[in-house]
């Protein structure tokens, strides 16, 4: 049987993610339930204000609307998660993001450095002031998305969708593939 647990900050959420092993992992979140997300069968990573395990793996997840602010998530594996509108913290350092959706996510002035948004889908996302030296955003859909006062140092967008994108006062230093 898999395990059940449960975030307070992301109520009525269903979320299915992969371990490392590959094992599928079910958490069904409400409000009645302590926070709790499994990684390999173990609790080990919490959310809602707790520190989370260097390199959750979230694999797959549906995150869409999911409110994590207040955890940090370094280096945490989000490869195909559907994280639509998500509200993230601003610990987000070496994340994966690999092919999620982000359309709409909330990340402003999150740390981004080192991240991997390979394929991802930014439409209309809120990177606002956010950090993304050395990120990594090849193929990425930055349609809409709003990078206003972002320090974008050296980061990898090649190939990248950046159709209206908002780049009021960002910081372009060294970006690799960008089209103006």
């Amino acid at each position: 049987m898999l395990p059940r647990c449960a975030i307070p900050a992301v109520f009525g959420v269903a979320l299915t993610a992969k371990s490392q092993s590959g094992t599928a992992i079910a958490l069904n979140y409400n409000r009645h339930m302590r926070s709790r997300i499994f990684k390999n069968g173990l609790f080990v990573v919490r959310a809602n204000g707790y520190k989370l395990e260097n390199g959750a793996v979230l694999v797959g997840a549906d995150l869409a609307g999911a409110n994590l602010m207040g955890t940090l998530l370094h280096r945490a594996d989000f490869t195909g998660a559907n994280c639509s509108g998500a509200f993230f913290p601003l610990a987000l350092t070496k994340t994966k993001f690999t092919g999620a959706n982000l359309t709409g996510a909330h990340l402003q002035r999150a740390d981004l450095t080192g991240a991997k948004l390979i394929g991802a889908n930014l439409t209309g996302a809120n990177l606002s002031e956010a950090i993304l030296i050395d990120a990594d955003l090849t193929g990425a859909n930055l349609t809409g998305a709003n990078l206003t006062g972002a320090i974008l140092k050296a980061p990898d967008i090649r190939g990248s969708k950046q159709k209206d994108a908002i780049l009021v006062n960002a910081n372009l230093t060294g970006v690799i593939g960008y089209n103006p």
